[in-house]
């Protein structure tokens, strides 16, 4: 575990940074419908890196060291509120208010605001210019209001290795900052879309569209611990006046002074609660992992009597 940190941190050390990922109180560029439960905190550092990015205003590739860091709270189940630090842009305010839990049928619903009291003002002062020294100064337009639905189902898939399936999906709009910028990614301006499939415990793949490019992520779980790895605005890394746009966060969960651990973050969603506790219309209302158990024993009883049987045929013959 150190010689991991020690890695990740080296790596941070050595990036470059630039844009605003992994800041956006969800996925890696888009917010997501879930809260923080009452008073437990995130602590993030985001560092991205980049070869040769060419920006606009500016002859020479940029290669400043910037880097952000987020403190995000959860108050009364109902809203967040993220205290993001830019070396570019310094403090910046996000806020996230839930109007509709999530149910089983239902999904969760909120709305929110980023970027409040960026130095970014409008689209018109979001081109690069000797006044903003950061390229993508778009990500930084202030007061972007955004609403978004989120939505967890469970996908059981019997298999002795892995049991079932965490899917969650989100589908939002946002203004000022999601908005499109190529010629092909300007048709998904303001329009926010997101997926994560969650296949282990300890593993979340996310695919998504930020309102203005798409993005890839790959998190690794351990324990309060969260290592994201993203590759962000396709449409940017595949031009060719522009390096490749890669991001690493590193975040930390606190749930010392909440009533429930970091594991149980979306209580209504979170697939290991889910199973755990969800009442499965078996064997006298067994829990549906227990169930799931007795399938997979009374298979592989199957299995093992349907090899016996091949075994005294091939006597027989």
């Amino acid at each position: 575990m150190k010689k991991v940190l020690l890695l990740v941190l080296a790596v941070l050390g050595s990036a470059v940074a630039f844009a605003l990922p992994y800041t956006s109180m969800g996925g890696i560029n888009i917010p997501d419908a879930y809260c923080l439960p009452h008073l437990m905190m995130e602590f993030s550092y985001v560092n991205n890196f980049i070869s040769d990015d060419y920006v606009p205003g500016q002859a020479e590739p940029y290669d400043e060291y910037d880097y952000s860091g987020v403190f995000r709270i959860g108050l009364f189940n109902r809203a967040d509120v993220a205290f993001v630090y830019n070396s570019t842009s310094e403090f910046m305010t996000n806020l996230k208010i839930k109007i509709m839990d999530e149910t089983e049928v239902l999904p969760a619903f909120s709305i929110g605001c980023l970027n409040m009291f960026s130095e970014v003002h409008d689209s018109g002062t979001a081109v690069m210019s000797p006044e903003y020294k950061y390229p993508d100064a778009v990500d930084y337009i202030r007061f972007s209001p955004f609403g978004v639905i989120s939505k967890s189902v469970v996908m059981v898939t019997g298999m002795s290795s892995m049991n079932y399936l965490e899917a969650t999906f989100h589908l939002g709009m946002g203004a000022r900052r999601f908005r499109g910028r190529g010629s092909k990614s300007a048709y998904a301006s303001g329009i926010l879309l997101g997926m994560e499939i969650k296949p282990a415990k300890w593993l979340t793949f996310s695919g998504e569209i930020d309102g203005q490019d798409g993005n890839l992520g790959l998190d690794f779980i351990i324990k309060n611990i969260t290592l994201g790895f993203g590759i962000y605005h396709f449409e940017d890394l595949i031009s060719t006046n522009s390096g490749d746009k890669y991001a690493i966060n590193v975040k930390y969960t606190l749930d010392a002074l909440s009533d429930l651990k970091a594991s149980e973050k979306r209580r209504k969603v979170s697939m290991a609660h889910y199973m755990n506790n969800r009442t499965y219309m078996g064997e006298e209302g067994s829990s549906l992992e227990e169930e799931l158990e007795r399938i997979r024993e009374r298979r592989e009883q199957s299995e093992k009597e349907l090899e016996e049987i091949k075994k005294l045929l091939q006597e027989q013959d």
